[in-house]
């Protein structure tokens, strides 16, 4: 398979109660495909320490819940892609759902000499 394209992450942002939800989906726009088994983490913005972890589902989503409110940094890989970093911030004004896409590049293929 050739590593051409891009891969975005369609982030949904949810309030429910004290607690809120993170849930997205990781997908290739360029070869039309879910990206399945990537690696996603929230960290600790501070530290860079793991919060919490788990792996894209054969539909390329993935779920956090019953998260504290405050900030985190969403950290996404999987082989072929570069790594994808975006800060999250969880408080009072954070809309009940928000849909966003983000897109960064697969790395690009490295020339043997």
């Amino acid at each position: 398979m050739k590593l051409v394209g891009f891969l975005s992450v369609f982030l949904a942002l949810s309030i429910v109660g004290q607690a809120q939800t993170v849930k997205g989906t990781l997908m290739d726009p360029v070869e039309g495909v879910v990206v399945k088994g990537a690696t996603v983490q929230l960290l600790n913005p501070s530290d860079s320490s793991n919060v919490r972890s788990t792996t894209s589902d054969s539909s390329g989503t993935f779920l956090f819940t019953n998260l504290n409110r405050g900030s985190y940094v969403l950290k996404a890989t999987s082989i072929g892609f570069e790594t994808f970093l975006r800060s999250i911030a969880l408080n009072d004004s954070t809309p009940l759902s928000t849909w966003t896409t983000y897109i960064f590049p697969k790395k690009p293929p490295r020339w043997k000499e």
